[in-house]
């Protein structure tokens, strides 16, 4: 058990990582250099700002999540 605690808090920080990388760096400098996250800052650019990064950030992994899911199926474990 004390392992899987380990294993949850150091993907946590990593996400957190990534998160702050990608909002104080890569939308501040409308950095595009692939990915969902690219097309947010390409989105919001467009938009002049009326649709933020993270929102667009946020419907789009939410909608790559449901294709996956749709896709994958329920019982996908992924590579072990």
């Amino acid at each position: 058990m004390g392992r899987t605690i380990k294993e949850y808090l150091a993907i946590t920080l990593g996400v957190l990582l990534v998160v702050f990388g990608v909002y104080f760096f890569k939308f501040p400098n409308n950095f595009s250099i692939g990915g969902v996250t690219s097309v947010a800052v390409l989105v919001s650019s467009l938009t002049k700002g009326a649709i933020s990064s993270g929102t667009v950030v946020l419907v789009l992994n939410l909608a790559l999540l449901v294709i996956g899911f749709l896709v994958l199926g329920k019982g996908f474990r992924g590579v072990r």
